[in-house]
C-alpha cells in the first residue's frame, strides 16, 4: 500500500498533531514493512522513509529559517498557502498512491472525489467550532473549508469517541464514516526512579517531588490562567519550596501569561522552560508532586496520558476526552475551579507521596495506549478505504 501525506506537520516545534504524525508513521512502517510513503513537502512530491523520524528529537528545535518567518509574516503565511494548495491541486492526481491521509484536518486543497486517490482526513477535535475565541482568526478561517473537504473524503478519523460524537454533531456526519484511533505514548514514558532522574532534575533546578508541572503548547484553550492564579493563591512558604513548572512551545503568535506570571518567574516560583525533549518529560512526570492539565477543550490529551503512564499524579480539567483517557485515575477538576485547582496542589505538597501499587495501576492505564495499537487500527482503516 502507498499512502501520501503533507509533511509540514512534521516541521518546526512538533507538539500535538506532530506528535502523532511522527509516532505513528514509525509505528506503521514497523506494522507493515511493505507499506510506502508519498510525502508532499514544500511544493513538490518525494519518497518518504519514515526511519529517518525521532520520537524523541536529541534537542528543541530551533524554528528558525523559513517556518519562522511564515510563523511572524500573515501575507508571506496566505501566498506560501495557496502557492501549495495549487501547486496539490495540479499535481495530486499524477501520484501514484492508494489513498491520501490528512494528518492535519485537511490537505494543501480539497481532493475532489474521483480525481485520484481517496482521502482521508484526520481531525483531532472541533474546538475552533466549539470555542473559536481560543484560536487566531486565521486558523478558524482556513478550517471553514472543512464541510467541503468532508464530504469529498472517503472517511474520517479522529482520535477519541468524544470527538467522534462532537464531529457526527457538528458536521452531521454518519457515525460509520468516523473511526475513531486512539493516539499512543512512546515508551520513553515511563516510571523514571529518581536516582535515573537525578541529572535531569538538576538541570532545571528541581527536586524529586517538590514542583508541579504542566505540559502543553501555550495556548488560552491550555487554561494555564488558572492554574497560575490558583497557584499565587497558595501560601508563600509553600511556592518558595515547590515551583510551578511550565513545559511546552510557544503558541499562536501574540499569546501572553497573564500579568503576574512574571513576578512570579522572577523569583523562581514559576519556570517557563519552553520546549522539553521526551526524555527530560519522563524524567518530570515521574518526579512531579502533581501533573495538572486545566484544558477547557481537547481531542484526547497526550500529555495527559503520558503523565499516567509516568505514574504521575494527576489533576486535570473535568471534560469528556479526559474521563476517557484517565478513568478512574486522576482528580477532575472543573477548568474555572480556582479554589479546586489550589486545594489539588496544597494536597499533593502535604501528603505522602502514593504507594508503588497506586502509581503502578496509574502506569497502566496510560501504558495501554500504545502506537502499535495505533498503527494497526489506522492500517485496517487504510484496507476499508482502498
Amino acid at each position: 500500500m502507498r499512502v501520501g501525506f503533507d509533511t509540514a506537520i512534521l516541521g518546526g516545534q512538533v507538539t500535538g498533531v506532530g506528535t502523532y504524525t511522527r509516532n505513528l508513521l514509525l509505528a506503521m512502517a514497523q506494522a507493515d514493512p511493505k507499506m510506502r510513503f508519498r510525502a508532499f513537502a514544500g511544493l513538490g512530491w518525494r519518497d518518504f522513509d519514515p526511519s529517518g523520524l525521532k520520537d524523541d528529537p536529541a534537542s528543541a528545535p530551533t524554528g528558525g529559517g523559513t517556518r519562522s518567518h511564515l510563523r511572524r509574516n500573515t501575507v508571506l503565511r496566505n501566498v506560501w498557502r495557496s502557492a501549495r494548495g495549487l501547486t496539490f491541486s495540479k499535481s495530486y492526481a499524477r501520484q501514484t498512491i492508494d489513498l491520501y491521509h490528512a494528518f492535519a484536518a485537511v490537505p494543501p486543497a480539497t481532493i475532489h472525489g474521483g480525481n485520484g486517490a481517496p482521502s482521508i482526513l484526520l481531525i483531532h477535535d472541533v474546538s475552533h467550532i466549539r470555542c473559536p475565541q481560543h484560536h487566531p482568526a486565521e486558523r478558524v478561517k482556513w478550517l471553514e473549508r472543512l464541510p467541503r473537504d468532508i464530504s469529498e473524503a472517503a472517511c474520517i478519523n479522529t482520535v477519541s469517541e468524544f470527538s467522534r460524537r462532537e464531529i457526527a454533531d457538528v458536521y452531521d456526519v454518519a457515525a460509520e464514516k468516523i473511526v475513531v484511533t486512539h493516539p499512543g505514548v512512546s515508551q520513553v514514558y515511563r516510571p523514571v526512579p529518581r536516582a535515573n532522574s537525578a541529572a535531569t532534575l538538576e538541570a532545571y533546578d528541581l527536586k524529586p517531588g517538590q514542583f508541579f508541572l504542566s505540559v502543553g503548547s501555550r495556548e488560552s484553550r491550555k487554561n494555564l490562567p488558572a492554574i497560575l492564579k490558583a497557584y499565587a493563591s497558595l501560601p508563600e512558604a509553600l511556592r518558595r519550596t515547590h515551583p510551578l513548572v511550565i513545559c511546552g512551545p510557544i503558541g499562536p503568535v501574540g499569546y501572553k501569561l497573564p500579568k503576574g506570571t512574571q513576578e512570579l518567574e522572577r523569583s523562581g516560583q514559576v519556570r517557563v522552560t519552553g520546549y522539553a525533549t521526551a526524555r527530560d518529560l519522563s524524567c518530570l512526570y515521574s518526579q512531579a508532586a502533581l501533573f495538572l492539565f486545566p484544558s477547557v477543550y481537547e481531542g484526547f490529551g497526550m500529555p495527559l496520558a503520558e503523565a499516567l503512564a509516568c505514574g504521575a499524579r494527576v489533576a486535570c480539567s473535568d471534560i469528556e476526552p479526559f474521563h476517557e483517557v484517565a478513568g478512574a485515575h486522576a482528580n477532575f477538576i472543573a477548568p474555572d475551579d480556582i479554589d479546586g485547582w489550589s486545594e489539588a496542589m496544597r494536597d499533593a505538597a502535604e501528603t505522602a507521596v502514593d504507594s508503588v501499587p497506586v502509581r503502578a495501576e496509574r502506569a497502566a492505564r496510560g501504558q495501554g495506549f500504545t502506537w502499535d495499537k495505533t498503527a494497526f487500527a489506522t492500517i485496517g482503516m487504510y484496507r476499508n478505504v482502498s
